[in-house]
């Protein structure tokens, strides 16, 4: 993880070297191609404006990490269900659409280094698109006979709604707790995450006992993501991010750093936290401010550990798996999740 301050990063033991997110992924390259194939066939509407929001947020890429999670768990299994590749087109979508509803909800101008289709049509569109991504996804499942698929994924989108409320009632509550930041990350990202495994194990017709053992390592593998994506958020490079730092703290969103800063900080270093978080626009020298107080009470250092025990944990649920590329690759993702730099 780069993490842009005086103080290296933690991240130099049990995981190193960390490879890349998409290290060891050549196993479904095939596969993957077929999803992308399929998203964009999904995307076409009559309607303009409609297949432009839905277009953009596919063209904006990013790594395909939740239906290559779909892929590798089937392929771990030691299968090559071809519906595998229909479930992770399914995911992608679902999370291409809550992706615009989070533009909406938190007004973010960018993601990824592109401008948003919040930003560049509006709330509407860019509303109405997510809703037609979701409505697709769904619809493709129940096309292709993926009943129990689509139980799963629909009971996983309630969870996430949950968390994502969950999450704004505690917007700039210095009193949040590692038990409340851990449930809210847990509902709002690692669920889905684990639900990804859990439907591509699905589709390997595998036992339940092995399901279940990859839906662990997802939720371990999501929380890990989690704790990273807040960390970096504060303490990363812009420029390999791909937007700016400090969206979390402008929203008054409490994450760990900074929830485990505050523990430990002197009233005055809170008071001036609770000045600072959720104020529309936060001054460099503001921000400075705050990951000041961050560092000195090595918080982002000992959220880096969190990360890296999470990762492990995901690592360890995997032991039961036979030894395939595939496997292999869920390891290497395990890695390059908790350390990565964007």
């Amino acid at each position: 993880m780069t993490l842009v301050s005086p103080r290296p990063s933690p991240l130099t033991s049990r995981l190193q070297p960390s490879p890349p997110v998409t290290h060891g992924w050549s196993v479904i390259a095939r596969d993957l191609t077929e999803v992308e194939v399929l998203l964009h066939a999904e995307a076409a509407s009559e309607v303009p404006l409609a297949q432009a929001v839905c277009g953009a947020v596919h063209a904006a890429g990013g790594k395909r990490l939740r239906p290559a999670l779909v892929l590798l768990a089937c392929r771990a299994l030691e299968s090559s269900a071809p519906d595998a590749r229909v479930t992770g087109a399914a995911v992608e979508m679902i999370h291409a659409a809550t992706l615009l509803h989070d533009d909406v909800v938190d007004r973010s101008s960018s993601r990824r280094g592109r401008v948003t289709a919040f930003a560049r049509w509006g709330s509407a569109p860019a509303v109405l698109g997510g809703d037609l991504l979701f409505s697709r996804a769904f619809g493709l499942l129940a096309r292709h006979g993926q009943g129990e698929e689509l139980r799963v994924l629909s009971t996983c989108m309630l969870t996430m709604c949950r968390g994502e409320i969950m999450q704004n009632v505690h917007r700039g509550d210095l009193e949040m707790t590692e038990g409340a930041y851990y449930d809210v990350i847990r509902a709002k990202t690692a669920d889905f995450i684990s639900a990804c495994c859990r439907v591509g194990a699905m589709r390997a017709d595998a036992s339940s006992v092995t399901i279940e053992r990859l839906a662990e390592y997802g939720m371990n593998l999501g929380l890990a993501f989690q704790v990273t994506d807040d960390l970096l958020d504060l303490c990363g490079d812009e420029t390999e991010i791909g937007k700016p730092l400090g969206g979390d703290l402008r929203e008054g969103k409490m994450t760990l750093p900074v929830i485990l800063a505050l523990r430990a900080a002197r009233p005055a270093e809170r008071e001036r936290v609770k000045q600072i978080a959720g104020k529309p626009v936060i001054s460099r020298d503001e921000f400075e401010e705050v990951r000041t107080i961050l560092y000195a009470y090595d918080a982002p250092a000992r959220a880096c550990l969190v990360a890296e025990d999470l990762a492990c944990a995901a690592i360890r649920a995997l032991d039961p798996l036979p030894d395939t590329p595939a496997r292999d690759a869920l390891v290497a993702l395990a890695c390059g999740l908790s350390s990565r730099s964007k």
